[in-house]
């Protein structure tokens, strides 16, 4: 039995006539296979000659391919057609002697339809806009999959990255990737794709990525499944205005004379932009307890822009009150803002960058003054912050009595981890005010570092199902299970037995089982872990269910499934293994997939 493809010619192998010659010792070898009846539908050729009934086709046009078979145009079926033939040796007749096999053999022809065969996807070239010093997390449409020649259109299953971001780093869940590394579906959905550009840096295609994509109708029958074009993702990555810096500085004016601000007094810088933006304007954060502050006349207000124009104009004074005078005299605060805006969150005026709270102190005040509360400044680049359940935002304040309540709560995203995962930065805020010039916020900011420690799961077993040709022999195994993450980290390994059940007869000539692999206990993090199948013995007659009969794991990609506590179980769609032999005998190969995708490999979500 040989199974052909829909509208392609099947060429013959010596061995699909299963030539053996146990009567002679030494055996002698096949010289020909004689063409005793010919198939009813689609053509026999040799050389590209029709055949006929009684015709010997020699060994050597086997061996170089030249006889075929040709099923009619779209013709399918199992089995298909047939024809009759008898195998001849090179001993010769001499002295009565036999060198034709005197029983006709038939050769089953089964012609499989093409929707066994899967063609190739297609991806489509994108650009993607992040900003800047954030982090973009990839979609599935941001990969524009397609199946155009396959009917029905297959489902795409994974993207394979060819070439990594020059600029940047991409990462699944926080691991660095590699070229060749193919990311499944599941994980993408899940936001686990993600781009980081480099610190401080963008601009228009200011990176790129290659990828190819691949679609879930496998490989069987020579099939495609990846995308043979590599496609381009282009990066853009916005510029976002950094925060300028003031100057406290000390201006000096006599006694009942007014000072005229000009712009150099509030030390003015932008240095974390490339090109620094221009001073716009200074906003009063605090009014001066003695004296008065005005802009144009007009007594300004704690919390008051002015802008640099005015400032420059001589409007902004401060005006000491009758008579009075002293070195320090009084002070006010104020912040500096540019003109870079704030657009995709940037950040315009001068900041004390802050985040949580911990190890507060206030060494410079006698008695210290209380812990009062936080300003949190710049966000972790991952996860959540939230205060009883709302977001925190840069800049929010969160009292020392809410963290003491327990609503200040850092939340990494779903099945993410690793050590220093994300940070945020923070300044503390005593209670003793800032009356006459005081300060009651730390000008430091410090850095709340976040380990993030995985969420283990165990599995214990899981199965998937085997289609074996009619008349092939199928025995249990044991396999060697090994558990790794996507860096590599392995988890744990054993020994796990596999059982076959079933047997029901399906279509094409094939019988169906399920193989359930048990006796195993491996722990491995939530949505990273892969599980990698081998086969435990290096060798036997009746080999692995999938794989060379070496006792070596093959090279595979990744097929998506779900677990729990118990148990392992395949999702999506069949997990199924297919016999790589053509005709009865022993199996001498097998070849695992997912739809028809060949794979040995499961992702664990």
């Amino acid at each position: 039995m040989v199974a052909a493809q829909e509208n392609t010619a099947y060429v013959f192998a010596p061995a699909d006539f299963s030539f053996t010659d146990p009567l002679d010792d030494p055996a002698n070898n096949l010289q020909a296979v004689k063409i005793t009846t010919l198939p009813s539908a689609g053509t026999l050729t040799d050389n590209g000659t029709a055949v006929s009934a009684g015709d010997f086709v020699s060994v050597s046009d086997i061996n170089s391919g030249l006889l075929a078979f040709t099923p009619a145009s779209n013709g399918t079926g199992a089995p298909y057609d047939n024809f009759t033939f008898q195998v001849q040796d090179d001993g010769g007749t001499t002295d009565g002697g036999i060198d034709t096999d005197p029983t006709p053999r038939t050769m089953t022809l089964n012609v499989m339809p093409s929707a066994f065969v899967n063609h190739a996807p297609v991806g489509t070239s994108n650009t993607v806009t992040t900003l800047e010093n954030t982090g973009y997390a990839f979609t599935a449409a941001d990969f524009g999959f397609s199946d155009p020649n396959d009917s029905p259109a297959n489902n795409l299953r994974a993207v394979q990255i060819t070439s990594l971001p020059s600029g940047g780093t991409l990462t699944v869940n926080g691991l660095a990737l590699s070229a060749g590394d193919f990311i499944p579906l599941s994980a993408i959905d899940d936001g686990l794709l993600a781009y980081t550009p480099d610190l401080d840096a963008g601009g228009t295609a200011y990176d790129s990525l290659n990828f190819k994509v691949q679609d879930d109708g496998g490989t069987f029958n020579s099939g495609a499944d990846t995308d043979t074009t590599a496609r381009t993702m282009t990066l853009n990555v916005t510029i976002v205005n950094q925060a300028p810096a003031g100057t406290d500085n000390t201006v000096t004016t006599l006694e009942n004379t007014p000072y005229v601000f000009s712009a150099s007094d509030f030390g003015f810088t932008d240095p974390d932009d490339d090109p620094a933006d221009n001073f716009a304007a200074v906003t009063i954060d605090s009014l001066p307890s003695f004296g008065t502050l005005t802009n144009n006349g007009v007594a300004v207000s704690e919390g008051d822009s002015i802008s640099v124009s005015d400032i420059n104009a001589g409007h902004l004074v401060f005006t000491p009150d009758a008579n009075l005078s002293g070195t320090p005299y009084v002070g006010f605060l104020f912040q500096v803002q540019d003109d870079g805006g704030t657009t995709g969150g940037g950040v315009d005026t001068d900041h004390t960058f802050t985040a949580a709270d911990f190890g507060f102190t206030d060494p410079a005040d006698d008695p210290p003054n209380d812990f009062y509360r936080v300003k949190i400044v710049t966000l972790p680049s991952a996860g959540t912050l939230t205060n009883d359940g709302v977001a925190v935002s840069a800049g929010d304040f969160v009292s020392v009595s809410d963290i003491d309540d327990g609503k200040l709560v850092f939340t990494p995203a779903t099945n993410a981890y690793g050590t220093a995962y994300a940070n945020f930065t923070f300044a503390v805020q005593d209670d003793g005010g800032t009356a006459n010039g005081g300060v009651d916020l730390d000008p430091t900011p410090r850095t709340m570092t976040l380990d993030v420690a995985p969420q283990m799961v165990t599995i214990t077993s899981f199965s998937f199902s085997v289609w074996v040709y009619a008349g092939d022999t199928l025995s249990s195994v044991d396999y060697q299970i090994t558990a790794s993450a996507f860096g590599g980290t392995v988890y744990g390994s054993g020994t796990a037995s596999v059982t076959l059940s079933g047997g029901t007869t399906v279509n094409w000539g094939f019988y169906q089982y399920t193989a359930t692999v048990t006796g195993l206990t491996i722990s491995v993090p939530v949505g990273t872990a892969w599980l990698e199948l081998e086969n435990a013995v290096t060798a036997q007659t009746n080999p692995a269910f999938w794989g060379e009969n070496d006792g070596t794991s093959e090279a595979v990609s990744n097929v998506v499934g779900s677990m729990d506590s118990e148990s392992f179980s395949i999702g999506g769609g069949s997990s199924t293994l297919y016999d790589n032999g053509s005709d009865p005998g022993t199996i001498n190969a097998w070849t695992i997939n997912f739809g028809y995708a060949v794979t040995n490999s499961f992702i664990v979500s």
